[in-house]
């Protein structure tokens, strides 16, 4: 395996996306803020599982995107563009990215704590809400090597998702938060990769480790239909979630 594929997509996202782009008046995009709701939604439902029924399964994970893309997708989308407007604010009103994706943080949490006890399953649910999830910048200098542990060592780095921002063009200024972001996420040992642009990918376990953190930069290329290769952005513009248990 060296390059994302059709035949790698559990989820394709991409007409939904880009219609609600169109008609939500949002022209550049969500796709910062739609790979962070997906991480964070993705992380919390896994966790639950988790602790109520030994853990999901890969079909579950399957169901589960499904239900999100396809059953709530305004929901999702329109939450994400919430996110994305009080993000873009933020940097323009030149606040600190931590400082941002503090508030950004507090809101995800409410609305999954409102998910959850909406959406009551399971006599562990107070339990579960005990477990918070943690928010890290980490830097462009980190990131490439964090990818690959991620895609070869999966057992070690379940549960834990990681945002990745990309550059296309030359322009490499620091309040220049991202021109794309996709998302690294590692359910109970299965990986996936979420491109807002095109969908939910599995990404298979591979004995020679011939896919690495270059395939998927190309692989995000590929989806944005152009010839220059992506660079992972050179500032602490990543950020990974895991969940911190007490």
């Amino acid at each position: 395996m060296h390059l994302l594929t059709a035949k790698y997509i559990a989820i394709y996202t991409r007409k939904t996306y880009k219609r609600h782009c169109k008609t939500r008046n949002t022209p550049d995009g969500i796709c910062f803020a739609a790979s962070l709701c997906f991480a964070v939604q993705m992380l919390k439902r896994a966790h639950d599982n988790v602790e109520s029924a030994n853990g999901l399964f890969k079909d579950e994970h399957l169901l589960t995107f499904y239900n999100l893309f396809n059953k709530e997708p305004y929901h999702f989308y329109d939450f994400s563009a919430h996110i994305q407007n009080l993000i873009e604010t933020g940097i323009y009103k030149n606040m600190r990215l931590t400082d941002v994706l503090k508030i950004a943080a507090g809101l995800l949490t409410a609305q999954e704590n409102f998910i959850a006890n909406k959406n009551k399953t399971t006599k562990h649910n107070k339990k579960n809400h005990d477990n918070k999830l943690v928010y890290t910048l980490v830097s462009g200098v980190k990131v490439a090597d964090e990818i690959d542990m991620m895609i070869k060592h999966r057992t070690d780095f379940q549960n834990i998702a990681l945002i990745i921002t990309t550059k296309i063009s030359g322009n490499h200024d620091a309040n220049d938060l991202f021109q794309h972001s996709t998302v690294l996420i590692n359910l109970e040992k299965y990986l996936y990769f979420y491109d807002p642009n095109f969908g939910v990918y599995i990404i298979p376990s591979t004995e020679d480790d011939s896919f690495t953190c270059q395939n998927l930069l190309v692989s995000i290329a590929r989806n944005l239909k152009i010839r220059e290769t992506c660079r992972l952005s050179p500032f602490p513009h990543h950020i990974r979630v895991q969940i911190d248990r007490p």
